[in-house]
C-alpha cells in the first residue's frame, strides 16, 4: 500500500490599500471575553485571534467583504465590512452565543433502548495519503449501514501520522499541534451531502503527534447510528496558540486519506471557516505524474466505527 503525503495550503491576496478596525469579542450572557476567538475576512483569507482581554486588531482591504467571527462552541457571527468602511467604527463590541442553549430541547424516550453486541465498521483502505490541514478546516465521511438497523455509536477511530521535522523539506518544522472537533451529521441520500447535526456538543479531543489508531470514546454520549448510515466530521482547531499562522503551517499529527477511483456516491467532503464554510466534494486527481491523462480520484479521511446495533 503505497503513501504519499499532502499538503493543502491556502493563498493569501494582498492589498495596497487598508483600514485598521478593532473590536472586542464577549459572552452575550456572562458578558466575559473570549480569548482565542477567530476572526476571519472571508474573501482574503486573512485572520487573526483575540487576546485575553477578548481584543483583536485587523487590516481591512475590502468594503465588499465580511467577518467571520468564531468561537468553539458558540454560534458564528457574520459582519459586513461596510458597516466600519462607512462610520469609521472602531472597538465595536461583538456578543457571541453560546451553541449549548440549543441543548434545552430535551427528547424523553418512553422505553428504556436495549443494544446487542458491538460491531466495527473497517473503512475501506486503499492507496493512502497522509494529509496536514490549517486550522478551521473540516473533512467530513459517511459510513454506510449496511445492516440499516438503527444502534448507538461507541468509538470513533482515526489513523494518525506523525508530522517530522525535514519531512517535506530540510527546513521544516512542525509549527502546531492540532486539537480536533469532532462532529456527526446525518446524510441526506437524495443529494449525497451531510445534513444536520445529530449531537449539537463539541466533542474537543487532544491528539499527540505520533503513528497510530486515535481512539475517541463517545459511548457515554448516546449518539445515534442512523439507518441511513452517518457522516463523521474532524475539524482542525486551535485551542492553544495566539495568533497562528493562517496560511503555510505545518500542523501536526497528519491523518491517513484512502484514495478512490470511485467518484460516485460522493462519500467525503471538506470545508474551511475561511472560505464559505460550505462542505464541498473532495476531489483530487491520480498523484501518478508518468499519465498524461490523471483521472479524477475521491480522497476520504479514514475513519473506523465501533457500533451497537438496536436488538
Amino acid at each position: 500500500m503505497k503513501k504519499t503525503f499532502t499538503f493543502l495550503l491556502f493563498s493569501i491576496i494582498t492589498f495596497s490599500y487598508s483600514q485598521n478596525i478593532s473590536g472586542i469579542i464577549l459572552d452575550s450572557i456572562s458578558k466575559k471575553p473570549l480569548e482565542l476567538a477567530s476572526v476571519t475576512l472571508n474573501k482574503t483569507n486573512r485572520g487573526v485571534y483575540s487576546d485575553a482581554e477578548g481584543k483583536f486588531k485587523i487590516s481591512l482591504t475590502n468594503e465588499n467583504d465580511y467577518l467571520l467571527i468564531s468561537y468553539l462552541g458558540y454560534t458564528t457571527k457574520k459582519v459586513c465590512a461596510s458597516n466600519f468602511i462607512k462610520t469609521k467604527e472602531n472597538n465595536s463590541i461583538f456578543y457571541l452565543s453560546s451553541t449549548t442553549e440549543r441543548l434545552n430541547e430535551v427528547f424523553v424516550q418512553n422505553k428504556k433502548i436495549e443494544y446487542g453486541w458491538e460491531k466495527t465498521i473497517k473503512f475501506y483502505r486503499g492507496k493512502t495519503r497522509q494529509v496536514g490541514f490549517q486550522f478551521g478546516t473540516e473533512n467530513c465521511t459517511y459510513i454506510e449501514n449496511s445492516d440499516y438497523k438503527k444502534g448507538k455509536i461507541k468509538s470513533v477511530i482515526l489513523s494518525l501520522n506523525k508530522m517530522q521535522d525535514n519531512f517535506i523539506c530540510e527546513k521544516c518544522k512542525m509549527d502546531y499541534l492540532a486539537s480536533y472537533n469532532v462532529k456527526f451529521y446525518s446524510y441526506d441520500s437524495i443529494n449525497h451531502i451531510p445534513e444536520k447535526e445529530i449531537f449539537s456538543k463539541d466533542i474537543i479531543v487532544y491528539p499527540e503527534n505520533k503513528s497510530y489508531s486515535f481512539v475517541i470514546d463517545v459511548d457515554s454520549l448516546n449518539i445515534s447510528f442512523p439507518k441511513n448510515g452517518v457522516c463523521i466530521g474532524v475539524e482542525i482547531i486551535n485551542t492553544k496558540y495566539k495568533n497562528p499562522k493562517t496560511t503555510g503551517a505545518f500542523i501536526g499529527p497528519a491523518i491517513d486519506f484512502s484514495e478512490s477511483k470511485n467518484i460516485r456516491p460522493i462519500i467525503a467532503w471538506t470545508r474551511s471557516r475561511t472560505e464559505g464554510h460550505k462542505f464541498m466534494p473532495n476531489i483530487d486527481y491520480e498523484r501518478d505524474t508518468k499519465k498524461l491523462n490523471k483521472p479524477k480520484i475521491q480522497i476520504a479521511m479514514i475513519v473506523d466505527l465501533v457500533i451497537k446495533p438496536e436488538k
